[in-house]
């Protein structure tokens, strides 16, 4: 492969491996951001599971499908990743 270790690198990041797995996630997260453009209430989604399974992966690809957009007074980003250290303690709590 021809490159710069950077341009190796960034092609790297961009394969997608063609799983069912992962296409149902993407189909998932494309009818949540669909959804979200139809109803004012918030919403969210939590991407949990054991180190390797994917989640870093699946949340690069959806920054790379729905980049923030900028205008000249305004920035939308479509998509928007918190990590937490631990788990929330206390209550329930829910994203809606």
């Amino acid at each position: 492969m021809d490159g710069t270790p950077a341009q190796k690198a960034d092609f790297v990041r961009q394969v997608k491996v063609n799983v069912e797995g992962f296409n149902q996630a993407r189909k998932f997260i494309d009818n949540i951001l669909a959804r979200a453009k139809h109803t004012r209430k918030p919403g969210g989604l939590w991407i949990l599971g054991s180190g390797g399974v994917g989640k870093s992966f699946i949340l690069d690809d959806i920054y790379y499908r729905y980049p923030p957009q900028e205008t000249q007074s305004s920035r939308y980003t479509p998509v928007l990743s918190l990590s937490f250290e631990v788990l929330p303690s206390g209550p329930p709590y829910y994203l809606v």
